[in-house]
């Protein structure tokens, strides 16, 4: 699957709009990519951004995530800020942007579904979006630093209503 660059940087752009400006770490936004992707092909049998998700130590990631953040910060789409942290851990990537996503680069349901996990997901943080991804079918089922497949999101059984 090749992703679909238009896609991800509206997505990441309406993330950052629905989670009141910003998103607090690299772990964190890497995850909600996942669940948008995952939960949208296992609703509709078919990913958002389109890209190819890897079984890492920390959880899914994207193979495009890095190349695909660092044009949209090149573009000044989005702002990553470096914050320190007190704890001796590597300092917390934040990104914020003052670029409104371009809502007809999305359709309804892709829409509905990137504010469904915002909603859902957005208020954890990336440790525990990385603890609910490993206990996960598509990441159980993988072998590290292979390909998940999006298949495995039908074993995921992902309670759509809420």
């Amino acid at each position: 699957m090749a992703i679909n660059s238009k896609k991800f940087r509206n997505t990441v752009l309406l993330l950052i709009t629905e989670l009141n400006g910003q998103i607090e770490g690299k772990k964190k936004l890497a995850k909600l990519l996942y669940y948008i992707d995952f939960d949208s092909y296992e609703r509709y049998e078919k990913p958002i951004t389109g890209d190819t998700y890897y079984a890492r130590d920390m959880g899914p990631l994207g193979a495009s995530f890095k190349s695909e953040l660092k044009k949209m910060a090149e573009k000044g789409d989005i702002k990553i800020k470096q914050v320190p942290n007190s704890d001796g851990y590597k300092p917390t990537e934040v990104y914020t942007s003052h670029t409104k996503p371009k809502i007809n680069a999305l359709n309804k349901r892709e829409i509905e579904m990137i504010k469904r996990v915002a909603r859902n997901y957005g208020g954890l943080s990336g440790t525990q979006l990385e603890t609910l991804s490993h206990e996960e079918a598509p990441y159980i089922a993988t072998d590290p630093h292979e390909i998940i497949d999006y298949e495995l999101a039908f074993y995921r059984e992902t309670e759509f209503d809420r």
